[in-house]
């Protein structure tokens, strides 16, 4: 009886050892991918506003006689911008930082990237699963061809940012700022479609 015992706790012993020198089965984290284009004036598939005398008001048209191919010669600026985080509690400082010399405050959930000269495209990878605000800042757009609902999306991140003023200023200047809300989901892409700007 004594012998099965000791068979038993070394039986038992070499189980937990074995069990222990498996690798740990992490679990992913929840990121997913967004991606998108910025088509800019003077670009073969850059967006016009109509201006005709018979066009209506706001209409949008493909920019036909631009040249084809023709590279953009300024990259947009692509923030993306977590919606449900309180950016009044980053101190003065992160704020000034980021504003200015594009220093993203740690453990904000802000991500910046810029367009591809040639193509216009831009991509995000491992971004947190949420909500973000996705903002396009381009020297070539035109915010009057914004619509409702980026309008709107453009007043609420207006209203979560701390001191829009100075964003403004430092970031956006002369450009137009298009600004779109985005849900990120886990192991997904999503593909923003163009807008007029």
């Amino acid at each position: 009886m004594r012998q099965f015992y000791q068979c038993l706790v070394i039986g038992l012993a070499l189980a937990l050892s074995a069990a222990a020198s498996l690798p740990v089965a992490s679990a992913a984290p929840a990121v997913g991918t967004v991606t998108g284009s910025v088509y800019t004036h003077g670009s073969e598939r850059g967006m016009k506003i109509a201006s005709a005398p018979d066009a209506s008001a706001g209409g949008i048209s493909w920019d036909l006689a631009a040249p084809k191919n023709k590279f953009h010669d300024k990259e947009a600026d692509v923030w993306l911008i977590g919606k449900d985080f309180t950016y009044d509690e980053l101190s003065s400082k992160e704020i000034d930082d980021w504003y200015r010399f594009g220093k993203i405050p740690a453990n904000a959930p802000v991500y910046h990237t810029m367009t591809d000269k040639k193509t216009g495209k831009y991509e995000f990878h491992g971004i947190p699963e949420g909500t973000y605000f996705l903002v396009i800042l381009d020297s070539y757009g035109r915010d009057a061809a914004q619509n409702l609902t980026e309008l709107d999306d453009k007043q609420q991140l207006r209203q979560k940012l701390p001191n829009w003023e100075s964003f403004e200023l430092f970031n956006v200047g002369p450009r137009s700022c298009l600004v779109q809300m985005v849900t990120v989901k886990r192991d997904e892409t999503v593909t923003v479609k163009p807008g007029a700007i």
